[in-house]
């Protein structure tokens, strides 16, 4: 069984060194830090649930926040905040059709339309703030041979 609690450190930056600044590379020298990827939390699971040819299922996806760099502080010192998204999806089975057994699907991800900042771009290396994804429809259709 894996543990939920995870600490990600390092030091010493080998590679692309010409991307940091010289008074940050020197720190990270002598110093372990938080990788930029930390994330003390993660939370994942779903469930589903079967009537007839039809499924429903819901799924959830949590953190408690990824790491930044507080002005004035050590590199990847500061947390974000955590964040959750739940998204839920409905599937139908058709058989026996005259063009075969179709499988039809519609599902939203970001139930909620939760904006929420994974990366604020203050971490070692990031460069550039990123955002989790909106809310987010999916229609497919299917056709088992």
């Amino acid at each position: 069984m894996h543990s939920p609690i995870a600490e990600a450190k390092g030091k010493n930056i080998i590679s692309g060194q010409s991307l940091f600044g010289v008074d940050e590379l020197a720190y990270i020298d002598d110093h372990y830090i938080y990788l930029d990827h930390d994330q003390r939390y993660s939370l994942s699971g779903g469930l589903t649930y079967r009537f007839g040819a039809s499924r429903i299922s819901a799924n959830v996806l949590a953190g408690s926040g990824l790491r930044n760099t507080p002005d004035g502080a050590p590199p990847n010192s500061g947390k974000l905040p955590g964040y959750g998204t739940m998204g839920i999806a409905l599937l139908h089975e058709w058989k026996d059709l005259a063009v075969g057994n179709l499988e039809g699907r519609l599902g939203v991800a970001n139930l909620f339309d939760k904006s929420y900042l994974l990366r604020d771009g203050s971490g070692v290396g990031v460069g550039a703030p990123q955002y989790g994804g909106r809310r987010t429809w999916f229609v497919g259709l299917a056709q088992r041979f």
